[in-house]
């Protein structure tokens, strides 16, 4: 099991987000094997920061607008492209 958090913020346009993936023990993963996506598109990892062996956080800068109504999508996802959490991004 994996938590990403904040769990579905909302969020003004034009503001930043750090949010981090936690891992629990039992998974077996490290951190530094984690990537994200927001939208299905894969994030950089410039803009990743490994907080702990199980902690893994992203920071997103100057937020546009939603591009879809329901929310943006950012997942975190194992190397072998598993969705370990989800978190759905208001912006607006």
């Amino acid at each position: 099991v994996a938590v990403i958090s904040p769990q579905d913020p909302v969020l003004h346009i034009g503001s930043s987000l750090t949010a981090t993936c936690t891992l629990s023990p039992e998974l077996g993963l490290h951190s530094s094997s984690l990537h994200w996506t927001l939208n299905g598109a894969r994030l950089s990892s410039s803009t990743y920061s490994i907080l702990a062996s199980n902690v893994l956080s992203v920071t997103l800068h100057s937020l546009n607008g939603s591009q879809q109504q329901s929310g943006d999508n950012l997942m975190c996802l194992s190397a072998d492209g598993r969705v370990l959490a989800g978190s759905c991004l208001y912006v607006g």
